[in-house]
């Protein structure tokens, strides 16, 4: 008698490895504990293992957002990859509240020379236009 042949049943599940998906910015906030950087270089399969983990330390030794747009500029990386770790580290910084916005207004004023100051009481209207500019540059 012939042997049967043997029928081996295929995985139900194959293994396929995909290439990891960087977090969007409702994941990043949702979940602000996580390593956003790691996620986001690994999701770009155009770099290579040294400069993820360059890029990784940049992202942490980065203490604002633009801190880590100077220390990135060297670093030959997708520019979309630049720009998702821009939007990590941007969500980062603590929003500053008008009170605290007043306190350091009130402490850099307390800093300025009284003759000055003087100055800027006797023309309101020039302060006011200072002032005005400089607060716009502030929030530029």
């Amino acid at each position: 008698m012939a042997e049967e042949p043997k029928f081996e049943a295929p995985p139900v599940f194959a293994v396929v490895e995909s290439t990891p998906v960087p977090p969007s910015p409702e994941e990043m906030a949702n979940n602000p504990t996580e390593d956003h950087a790691a996620k986001i270089l690994a999701a770009d399969p155009a770099i290579d293992q040294e400069t993820r983990a360059t890029g990784w330390d940049i992202y942490h030794s980065s203490s604002t957002p633009q801190e880590l747009v100077r220390n990135l500029s060297s670093l030959s990386i997708p520019n979309s990859t630049k720009y998702a770790l821009l939007s990590a580290k941007s969500m980062t910084v603590p929003v500053q509240s008008n009170a605290e916005k007043v306190a350091n207004a009130l402490h850099r004023m307390s800093q300025i020379d009284p003759a000055i100051l003087q100055t800027a009481e006797k023309y309101p209207r020039t302060l006011k236009t200072v002032l005005a500019a400089a607060v716009k540059s502030d929030e530029e």
